[in-house]
């Protein structure tokens, strides 16, 4: 675990914030169980890592303003350039980290934390440090499996007829079946010259970070929230 702390001081976190989400307004400071959604996972990046070694990267005041009782670094304001609803989480971070080592000091890896991510654990960023350094990864993500084989998945048409997506799996049984897995949109740890590359994720060797699917909440609609705060809270009363 020294290994662990060590590369914690090598590590600039990097919390996206953009202010213009459009299904749920103010999307990342809205209230979940009476704090700001970003509060939860500052609230744990603050146990792991030094608050200057952690920023926002936002073009919003309001969610700068809402963040600043953690001390963490609110200075960097992010350009209009990668502010708009076709940029991309990735894309956002070279600047940052520009802005930060002119300002700081040399960084060698690049934790990007989601302000979406309530379900946060200390544990999944010590695993996720753990297997980048054992695989040399290019990045590691958090993961989940899919609740529902994909294989027994179909599409629909126009007059409402199915169409299997691999109707050859569809008799066989589900423990049978290969398990799938999907981002869990919560974390990714990346060595910062991968970065700089301008490559996807697909082109890069990528380790995952296993989480139960408890510990998962896609926040899009104003329905998710409600949910969203019973799995928090779960999570809260079990002490995890």
């Amino acid at each position: 675990m020294t290994e662990v702390f060590e590369m914690f001081k090598n590590t600039l976190v990097v919390l996206p914030a953009r202010g213009g989400s459009k299904r749920i307004k103010k999307k990342n400071i809205v209230p979940i169980l009476g704090k700001p959604m970003i509060h939860w996972p500052l609230n744990v990046l603050c146990a792991l890592f030094t608050n200057k070694n952690i920023m926002i990267s936002t073009d919003d005041f309001e969610i700068k303003n809402k963040v600043k009782c953690y001390d963490i670094l609110t200075e960097y304001t992010r350009p209009k350039s990668l502010s708009d609803d076709f940029t991309t989480s990735m894309s956002i971070l070279p600047d940052a980290i520009e802005w930060f080592q002119l300002r700081h000091n040399e960084v060698e890896y690049v934790l990007m934390v989601y302000p979406t991510a309530i379900l946060l654990k200390c544990e999944s960023i010590y695993e996720a440090y753990k297997l980048i350094q054992k695989h040399q990864a290019d990045v590691v993500i958090a993961a989940t499996d899919f609740c529902f084989p994909i294989q027994r998945s179909f599409s629909m048409s126009e007059d409402d007829y199915i169409e299997y997506r691999e109707p050859e799996y569809f008799d066989q049984r589900s423990q049978d079946l290969t398990k799938y897995y999907h981002d869990a949109g919560q974390f990714y740890l990346f060595k910062k010259e991968k970065i700089y590359q301008n490559l996807k994720l697909s082109d890069l060797m990528v380790c995952a970070v296993n989480l139960n699917r408890s510990e998962v909440i896609d926040i899009d609609e104003p329905e998710d929230l409600k949910i969203a705060e019973l799995l928090l809270k779960n999570m809260l009363e079990k002490g995890v």
